[in-house]
């Protein structure tokens, strides 16, 4: 929104620093922020001694603006002496808090707020509204206040959805911008890591609903509120400035696989529930969320991730052994004994290594599997995963991996690679949010509109969105 300080816009505050309140010492010096680069600090003069070359873990600085400073974990990248006078030290500082100084190193704050790419499409809110009257006028009415609320009871806080706008007009015209804030608001002040920690966990969870990389915009923290007979109720806040890597947000706006007032209906707690899920598929969401990110420079390295996505995630929720360990032992220590004695180390090595991990599935046996589950749950070869398609993918991922020739010709084309890795992409997603305890019938509710996704809409035919609605009628009428 106008007039927020944003993780997308370079800044530059000239002023003075020291290290604290007692400290007799301070220099000039200039802060930037830049987001391909980070926060950085150059000293015009040297800010502390350095007898064994450690950094004050917090400065602080006041711009010629008035904007009080507080640089955390800062680290030297270079000193080095201008005109012989006097020395200038470059630093790179992990986080920049803008707005207020804080005393010590456990700063706690009561509340947050964030904004990231998409967030406004996530609410789905009209915030401004314009009438024409019958004389002529035209009339503006903006809205604002709680959009929605999630609730995290496992980590004791609530993440607020609050419809914000700002004005600014004149006898000739007149500007107003309005848009969601999301606000973590803690039981108990907490430490600035614990929000920080949260906001991308929340941000997280909404690339996976968006099935789209979506980035921080701005983040700002709350700490305590004082009044004064002079100036009333006054709330210290700080904006936080710190590096996001890959920060590209996307130039059109993503439909999301549920909205987020849904969400918060048929899912209160989601919060909660995805604390402990991102924790157990967080490789498996960061492979999905990297190719759905286009990372991959080809569209071969986006199957690949696919597939090592796919299994990944098959090992957790559905872990399978062939057999019992005790047969298999007697299989793999027989297979062992029958590595003629004078194999090379090397070899013998890699055999003993493979058999270790041949009593579980194969990727063939796992995509056939995954045909049953989706027939069993959808229909048959819903979302266009089709039985014919599977020795396709097992040879094409064979060839990738270790590029046998006599695989070539039964290798997909890349069109059909692309198109086989969003599938597979979507087909883990839904298993996701089945894993969060979110009905997939919420989730293929949207695929018709997800720019991605759509393509598969053709073979998600009616009846298993009426099967999904039979089948939770019953369940309703059981209880």
């Amino acid at each position: 929104m106008a007039g927020k300080r944003d993780l997308l816009t370079r800044v530059e505050f000239t002023g003075y620093w020291w290290i604290d309140a007692e400290s007799e010492r301070n220099v000039a010096g200039v802060f930037t922020y830049d987001p391909q680069e980070g926060c950085t600090l150059a000293l015009h003069g040297d800010l502390w001694e350095q007898p064994d070359g450690e950094i004050p873990p917090i400065l602080r600085g006041l711009s010629s603006s008035g904007d009080k400073i507080t640089l955390l974990n800062c680290l030297v990248l270079r000193n080095k002496l201008r005109s012989g006078s006097f020395n200038v030290v470059e630093l790179a500082c992990h986080i920049a808090l803008i707005g207020n100084y804080y005393p010590d190193e456990s700063l706690m704050f009561r509340k947050s707020s964030v904004r990231f790419t998409n967030l406004d499409d996530w609410i789905f809110a009209r915030y401004v509204e314009m009438k024409p009257r019958k004389n002529g006028d035209l009339v503006f009415s903006v809205k604002r206040g709680r959009q929605a609320t999630l609730k995290c009871s496992a980590g004791g806080y609530e993440a607020r959805l609050i419809g914000e706008f700002r004005a600014n007009a004149n006898s000739l015209g007149a500007e107003v911008s309005a848009g969601t804030e999301l606000y973590v608001v803690a039981k108990k002040p907490q430490e600035l890591a614990w929000h920080l920690s949260e906001i991308e966990s929340i941000n997280d969870l909404a690339s996976l609903v968006f099935a789209a990389p979506t980035f921080l915009l701005s983040v700002s923290m709350y700490g305590e509120t004082k009044r004064s007979e002079r100036f009333g109720s006054q709330t210290e806040k700080v904006s936080a400035f710190f590096y996001r890597d890959g920060l590209r947000p996307p130039a059109r706006s993503v439909y999301p696989l549920i909205a987020l007032k849904r969400l918060q209906i048929v899912s209160p707690d989601i919060l909660s529930v995805w604390r402990e899920a991102s924790d157990r598929f967080r490789e498996v969401i960061d492979l999905v969320i990297l190719i759905l990110g286009q990372h991959h420079k080809t569209v071969g390295a986006g199957f690949l991730l696919s597939m090592q996505a796919f299994e990944a995630f098959d090992r957790l929720v559905h872990p399978e052994q062939l057999v019992s360990d005790d047969d298999f032992k007697v299989v793999s220590d027989a297979m062992i004994r029958a590595i003629p004695p004078g194999t090379q180390i090397r070899l013998r090595d890699k055999m003993k290594a493979a058999i270790q991990y041949a009593n579980e599935p194969s990727l063939r046996n796992r995509l056939t599997s995954l045909h049953k589950r989706i027939a069993e749950q959808y229909a048959p070869e819903a979302l266009g995963f089709k039985k014919s398609s599977l020795e396709l993918l097992v040879k094409t991922r064979n060839y990738l991996t270790h590029y046998p020739e006599a695989l070539k010709p039964f290798i997909l084309s890349e069109d059909k690679m692309a198109e086989e890795t969003d599938r597979m992409c979507l087909i883990i997603l839904l298993s996701i949010f089945d894993e969060l305890r979110v009905s997939p019938l919420e989730i293929l509710r949207a695929v018709f509109l997800h720019n991605r996704f759509r393509r598969f809409v053709g073979e998600l035919e009616e009846s298993i969105l009426k099967k999904q609605q039979e089948s939770g009628g019953s369940q309703e009428q059981k209880r």
